[in-house]
């Protein structure tokens, strides 16, 4: 288990021959009513397990949302395999079979909840990882291969001629006009698990000058750049160049936190998410 096979890479590209963009979004955010109200067309869903990312009843609601949104052929990953799971081989297969049904899509849209440890990280703000702590979290899921993930960060969209930053660009226009009018950057760290930590790992972070913290986005961002190397002997297009647009939504900024709490904070948003979603894709620059 873990990263696919090339009989069942060429098994998906047979049954799901289409070019999708790629969209990450927390389980409690894949609000079908939310996201069809913003625009998104379902055509079918199709569950984790039917791909063998199997290990528990928790994930059996977990499905691959196929549809178009403004015209735009896209595969939604209505929740994902998290850091916190200790599955590492699922991990990896999940992003490989995301990246397999996207197709030779170059764009993916990765929105994970975070919780906020600087005050300018409130509940309800969209933060912009301008970079990312993770030494010291044991990566298995890589198999032993160093990928930086940092890199994707980075990326300046050199298309056209142009060479402004049109990740900051794109997620701004979207916030234009909505209750959230402005995107914060922020230092985000990787923990473990999905608990936010108490008071006095708050205070730990606090004095290293991070912004936010979550078992998401930086496991996503390295094993989006570890399948590229790996798939690229299958037939893949060696100059494939995913393009990432990742922000992170606080959903906690307390020192005592409940992870039923933050759960159901999710939820109340997931409006939010579709609405901000939906103007990202219908953008004329993305």
């Amino acid at each position: 288990m873990g990263r696919l096979q090339k009989e069942e890479l060429q098994r998906i590209f047979a049954d799901h021959d289409t070019d999708r963009i790629g969209v990450i979004l927390d389980q409690e955010w894949a609000d079908p009513e939310a996201l069809k109200a913003s625009g998104f067309k379902a055509i079918k869903s199709t569950c984790f397990t039917e791909f063998g990312i199997d290990f528990g009843q928790a994930y059996d609601s977990h499905k691959f949302m196929f549809g178009t949104w403004h015209g735009k052929q896209v595969i939604i990953s209505q929740g994902r395999v998290c850091l916190g799971e200790n599955q590492p081989s699922m991990l990896r297969r999940w992003m490989s079979v995301l990246i397999a049904l996207m197709g030779n899509s170059r764009r993916i849209v990765i929105m994970g909840s975070a919780s906020g440890i600087s005050t300018d990280a409130e509940v309800g703000t969209f933060v912009l990882p301008r970079g990312l702590i993770s030494a010291h979290i044991p990566q298995p899921y890589l198999c032993g291969v160093g990928v930086k993930s940092e890199h994707l960060l980075w990326d300046y969209h050199e298309e056209s001629g142009q060479s402004e930053r049109w990740r900051e660009y794109i997620f701004s226009e979207a916030l234009s006009g909505t209750p959230h009018d402005t995107i914060t950057n922020g230092l985000h760290m990787l923990i473990p698990g999905p608990g936010y930590g108490g008071v006095c790992e708050r205070q730990l972070w606090q004095s290293q000058n991070v912004d936010t913290v979550s078992c998401s986005l930086d496991p996503e961002l390295r094993l989006i750049a570890l399948e590229r190397m790996d798939n690229d002997p299958y037939g893949h297009n060696p100059e494939k160049d995913i393009r990432v647009f990742a922000t992170l939504y606080v959903t906690d900024d307390q020192d005592d936190p409940k992870q039923r709490l933050t759960a159901e904070q999710a939820e109340t948003r997931s409006n939010d998410i579709a609405e901000f979603l939906s103007k990202v894709l219908s953008s004329s620059h993305f």
